[in-house]
């Protein structure tokens, strides 16, 4: 694993956005999986928006992309844009997905020789079944087995959905725990629409950062692009 630089970073991320600004994943693909799985959705009377803070989190996720808006798209190219860039820099040999893996599982198989492992969820289930899941390698983990500290492995990099881990101090420190040196822990849909600064210390959120910052050899940033992005690194 490369370690992780300012320097790197800011290169990686200012080619990729400002000549690109776009993810490069395809959009058409992740309409028609996520066109798949609202119409499933919909025939289950399954209304997800009722749970979460945001559009950000679970929720909608899938109806928005559904619906093919170039506003939402471009947000999620721009986030996306930012985790391409940390994988670029770290080159990671082994990775941990919580949450949505169609894009992450994507992203990480770029890397050669990278193990991944996706949490266990309502999400891979619909990957597996609609995302074309049976192109790429990947195992799978439990949420059980991650909430009980029984990580398979240590990881270059976690991409985690905040929604997930939110307020779940013991997960937090065993993920934090599971890094390598230099690892990465890179929070999505964090920034709760930007909501995370407008309510400061009162969002819900505001104590996970805080707990995040506590671990000794964090460093936390806050990313303000797309939907939020928050990158944890390990010293």
């Amino acid at each position: 694993m490369t370690a992780l630089t300012n320097a790197d970073i800011l290169a990686v991320s200012e080619e990729l956005s400002y000549t690109k600004h776009e993810s490069s994943l395809l959009a058409t693909e992740e309409v028609a999986f996520c066109a798949s799985v609202a119409a499933e959705e919909a025939s289950l009377e399954i209304d997800r928006r009722r749970y979460a803070i945001a559009f950000g989190d679970d929720a909608n996720y899938y109806e928005l992309t559904a619906a093919g808006s170039a506003v939402f798209s471009a947000t999620l190219g721009a986030v996306r844009t930012v985790h391409e860039a940390f994988i670029q820099v770290v080159k990671p040999k082994s990775a941990l997905v919580i949450g949505f893996p169609w894009a992450a599982v994507r992203m990480l198989a770029s890397t050669d020789g990278c193990q991944i492992d996706v949490a266990n969820s309502i999400h891979l289930d619909y990957f597996e079944r609609f995302g074309g899941a049976e192109g790429f390698d990947y195992s799978v983990v439990t949420m059980q087995n991650l909430r009980g500290g029984a990580l398979p492995r240590q990881y270059d990099v976690i991409f985690a959905q905040m929604s997930w881990v939110a307020g779940d101090d013991d997960l937090l420190e065993y993920l934090y725990a599971g890094l390598s040196p230099k690892g990465v822990l890179l929070l999505n849909s964090s920034h709760d629409q930007g909501a995370v600064f407008i309510h400061g210390a009162a969002h819900p959120y505001a104590e996970t950062f805080t707990k995040l910052s506590q671990f000794e050899g964090a460093n936390v940033y806050q990313i303000p692009v797309g939907i939020g992005a928050t990158v944890v690194t390990k010293a």
